[in-house]
């Protein structure tokens, strides 16, 4: 018979079961493996080991090297994997010490819709437009004119400078437009749509049902601490390596 210090050293510097453990279901929430290792060691180093830890122990040395304890280590935690799960959850469970109920219920309301629409609208609109308009020409143009005259008792002709002759005109055109637009007629259109609506409730209903006091409902929280957690992951490793007795 060997205690578990004697087969597995390395536990009282930090390398032991804690350490081997494979992602475990608390993760960080205690203290680091090294040191979970070393309290491991003081608090239950001294058990004798049980034949099941036989089946790792080197023949040579009498001892469990790293490599077959994380064996071990995982065997142990398969194990007891579901039962340490469901205490962590409920260790880390939120909840009011004085309250004893606490439910949500949800429902959903779904309203759905049909129907036509139609709409027509009649055009009687006039619209009158009108102008004036006028439009002005003129011209000019003026020149000298030469004749020609007879001397007294003269057979030549002679020409005469001394005419001139002009012209001018100028005109003015006046315009007036005007129409009237005529709009009548008329315009519909028509179609359907379908809707719906869905609501959703949430309902909490929580408190105390006054099956039990404020003061019991604490009471109760009282005892649930005194419960170490880490301390239950650390009997139930014993129960399955170790014997009962020192």
């Amino acid at each position: 018979m060997k205690k578990l210090i004697d087969i597995i050293p390395q536990m009282k510097t930090g390398t032991g079961f804690f350490s081997s453990f494979n992602n475990p279901c608390w993760g960080d929430s205690f203290a680091t493996p090294a040191q979970l290792d070393i309290f491991f060691a003081m608090t239950y180093g001294q058990k004798w080991s049980a034949p099941f830890c036989d089946w790792f122990i080197d023949n040579e040395t009498g001892k469990i090297d790293n490599e077959d304890l994380a064996t071990l280590a995982n065997a142990v935690y398969q194990i007891r994997a579901s039962e340490w799960s469901k205490l962590y959850a409920a260790l880390m469970a939120e909840y009011n010490p004085v309250e004893n109920t606490d439910v949500t219920e949800t429902f959903t309301d779904q309203k759905t819709g049909s129907g036509t629409t139609g709409n027509t609208r009649t055009l009687n609109t006039q619209t009158a437009n009108s102008g004036t308009g006028s439009v002005t020409s003129s011209g000019s143009g003026s020149g000298n004119t030469a004749s020609n005259v007879f001397g007294f008792d003269s057979s030549t002709a002679v020409g005469d400078t001394t005419g001139s002759d002009s012209s001018s005109t100028q005109s003015t055109t006046s315009t007036t437009t005007s129409n009237t637009v005529n709009d009548t007629g008329t315009i519909g259109d028509s179609g359907t749509h379908s809707d719906t609506e869905t609501i959703t409730h949430n309902l909490r209903k929580h408190g105390n049902i006054g099956v039990m006091t404020a003061a019991q409902l604490v009471g109760g929280e009282i005892e649930l601490w005194k419960w170490t957690f880490i301390i239950t992951i650390m009997n139930d490793i014993c129960d399955l390596i170790a014997l009962d007795t020192y």
